[in-house]
């Protein structure tokens, strides 16, 4: 059986219920809000695998980007 990875910004309000609703079995990472988020993906990432599902809840823009701790990724 694969594994879910959830990884949330510690900036998004009230993070902790949204991992108390989680239903199905996840690894949960905490983003650390003044780090970049995508090396600290990359760093609980590497050397994985069976990984079914990677889930990002953070904050973002309408149709211009996301933001993943103190890193932003535009969407074209």
């Amino acid at each position: 059986m694969g594994t879910n990875i959830v990884f949330i910004d510690s900036r998004v309000t009230d993070y902790q219920t949204l991992i108390d609703c989680l239903t199905d079995p996840a690894e949960v990472f905490i983003f650390e809000g003044q780090s970049d988020g995508l090396t600290q993906m990359n760093t609980q990432l590497q050397g994985r695998s069976g990984i079914d599902a990677i889930h990002i809840i953070s904050h973002g823009s309408q149709g211009r980007c996301i933001w993943v701790a103190q890193c932003s990724i535009a969407v074209t």
